[in-house]
């Protein structure tokens, strides 16, 4: 009776040490797919970041280019603008001479 009423109580324990394994191994197994999802989930938004990374280098790089030649052709037409005032005076310097000289 004795040894009966113990192998009774170790497949008792041996019940409960599977049942406790089989649920460790059930929340491991769950702790392990939660964790693969939010790897994948970072990896996407990295690859996002960096794309959205990219495009913002590219759009400054053009902005910066952009300013450039709108910085070279203002300067440039600054100088004809001042150019043509300048031949401007001129003929008119030239003209109120030639009126002073006929009259």
């Amino acid at each position: 009776e004795m040894q009966g009423r113990e192998t009774e109580r170790m497949t008792a324990l041996e019940h409960e040490w599977r049942k406790r394994e089989r649920a460790r191994e059930t929340e491991h197994r769950k702790q392990m797919e939660e964790t693969t999802l939010v790897e994948e989930r970072l990896k996407k938004l990295l690859l996002e970041t960096q794309d959205r990374e990219r495009a913002l280098t590219q759009a400054e790089e053009a902005l910066h280019f952009k300013r450039e030649s709108l910085e070279r052709d203002m300067g440039a037409k600054m100088t004809e603008a001042q150019q043509a005032v300048r031949r401007l005076q001129e003929e008119c310097q030239h003209q109120l001479e030639m009126e002073r000289i006929r009259g």
